[in-house]
């Protein structure tokens, strides 16, 4: 909150990035605040409110773009960031040249486009449980050949992230 004089004017500014979110305020206005003409209000004015959580985000960290690339002999890292979500579902499957171009080519001017992995090669699926508080972001490193259990070789490779309460841009 900040207090600003101008000549005779004041103007209290309360910046929305500067509240915490989830969290109750009560904005109490002294009877004696008075106007440019002396007028004060004779007595407080007190409001209240809540901020807003935020808004529930999944996204892979890092990242700069759509794609990835691993380096020969280097585990395969993605780092997924989370917030108020209850969970995350992962699907990963392996993709030959003509299904990624196939996938990239429906994707075209479709942002909201997810392409069906399950009847790829190397089909993988589980469910992660964030474990971060509400309105606290989590990163969870997640090790694509630990965790499904296969070692990758050289190639080209599918993952998707959903989580329940995560709507996109465009409300899908």
């Amino acid at each position: 909150v900040s207090l600003n004089t101008w000549g005779d004017h004041r103007q209290v500014t309360i910046s929305p990035m500067a509240l915490a979110p989830s969290t109750a305020y009560t904005l109490t206005i002294g009877k004696n605040f008075a106007d440019e003409f002396g007028q004060t209000l004779g007595k407080a004015y007190t409001y209240s409110f809540t901020t807003p959580p935020i808004a529930p985000e999944i996204a892979l960290a890092y990242s700069k773009g759509e794609f990835g690339i691993f380096e020969r002999d280097k585990p395969p890292v993605y780092y997924i960031n989370d917030v108020n979500v209850s969970a995350v579902s992962v699907e990963f499957a392996e993709l030959s040249l003509d299904e990624f171009i196939n996938i990239r080519q429906q994707k075209i001017g479709n942002y909201n486009f997810a392409p069906n992995l399950q009847d790829k090669q190397l089909y993988q699926a589980m469910t992660l449980k964030p474990k971060a508080k509400k309105d606290e972001w989590e990163t969870i490193a997640f090790d694509v050949g630990k965790r499904f259990g296969v070692a990758l070789k050289p190639g080209i490779y599918a993952m998707l992230l959903r989580a329940p309460e995560f709507k996109d841009y465009n409300g899908q």
